[in-house]
């Protein structure tokens, strides 16, 4: 039932990991895929950076990870974007060497990057869906910029933080300026409900992403 929810006309995965996308789809906030999809991120000034420039070095410069290990069952190799400290570990087969692999990841990165574009230009109300633990002013500078690169939409910041050992969530929901808010969920996402450890705290994700439903837009 999504009444009493907010509706919102398109949601993004603004990472850093693939939880985001992994509760998007369980929440039935996941339209389609976008380049952030099953990323693992690990600098936070790489993401405004990234909507700013259009993703144009979005793993232009890359190479097999010398830090991070694939599991021996895994059919991928794990690969660096040395630009924006990304790893990607779901893209790349085994089978292939990273350079006869790179040109159709780029290309379906790039399909992906025009349909999110598309939807995003389309969208009234839009929701940006993270997990990244950094503090409020971040968060809300984040907000304004990526609202300066689309002017005139309703926008929400939905953002996770894990808060290790907290008992219960907190919910802290600001109204940054007027179309721009930020919903910050505070819980012990490693409080683990499943056998799959990655996919974090369900009670509190569920809670975080429960009180939005899309719209009947039609995005």
């Amino acid at each position: 039932m999504d009444e009493g929810k907010k509706k919102l006309d398109f949601y993004v995965n603004i990472g850093p990991n693939c939880q985001v996308t992994y509760w998007m789809k369980k929440c039935d906030l996941y339209t389609c895929a976008t380049p952030l999809d099953w990323q693992l991120m690990k600098q936070w000034d790489s993401l405004i950076h990234l909507f700013q420039t259009r993703f144009m070095d979005f793993f232009m410069e890359l190479e097999e990870s010398k830090t991070k290990t694939p599991p021996e069952e895994s059919p991928h190799r794990i690969v660096y974007d040395m630009k924006n400290d990304i790893y990607c570990m779901h893209y790349f087969p085994k089978s292939e060497s990273v350079d006869e692999a790179k040109k159709d990841f780029l290309r379906v990165m790039r399909v992906r990057y025009v349909r999110m574009v598309n939807h995003l230009r389309k969208a009234e109300k839009i929701g940006l869906i993270g997990t990244w633990n950094v503090d409020h002013d971040q968060l809300c500078l984040f907000l304004r910029q990526f609202a300066e690169i689309y002017p005139g939409k309703e926008i929400a910041l939905i953002n996770v933080h894990d808060v290790s050992g907290a008992e219960g969530v907190r919910r802290v929901y600001t109204q940054v300026e007027p179309g721009l808010c930020l919903d910050q969920y505070f819980f012990d996402n490693h409080v683990v409900q499943s056998e799959e450890a990655w996919i974090g705290n369900e009670i509190g994700w569920r809670k975080a992403l429960g009180g939005y439903c899309l719209s009947n837009k039609g995005i």
